[in-house]
């Protein structure tokens, strides 16, 4: 079970990928559910902040393209600000420090690279350095 502190970190990344204002106040347990209600809504999208659409296309896996880190285009860089980790946190939106691997789960000690709109909230929360 993740921590409040854990779950405001996360609360805070599923605000900046759904265009949401986000609120950190309520109990733990308040926020955990928000949490999972947002989760559960971002799960639904296609990363363009839109419902998928079915075209009728099936949908394979090449497994090499599975196997190869995620490469991101300069223009994702934009925004995208180096920070050390105080905690183990969930990740949503944040790439190691090569700028090209996504990572999901950051440890603490570890650089990240991400979004620039977070780091205040999580700085406040002592998630970062």
């Amino acid at each position: 079970m993740a921590t409040k502190a854990e779950n405001i970190v996360t609360l805070v990344a599923l605000a900046e990928k759904l265009g949401r204002q986000v609120d950190t106040t309520g109990t733990a347990a308040e926020v955990a559910q928000r949490v999972a209600e947002w989760q559960e809504e971002a799960d639904g999208l296609d990363g363009t902040g839109t419902e998928p659409v079915d075209d009728g296309e099936p949908v394979g896996t090449d497994s090499e393209s599975a196997q190869q880190p995620a490469a991101i285009s300069p223009s994702e860089h934009d925004g995208m600000v180096l920070v050390k980790l105080l905690m183990s946190v969930h990740l949503a939106g944040a790439y190691a420090a090569d700028g090209v691997t996504k990572v999901d789960i950051g440890t603490a000690g570890q650089q990240v690279r991400i979004p620039e709109s977070l780091v205040e909230p999580l700085h406040r929360e002592k998630v970062i350095a």
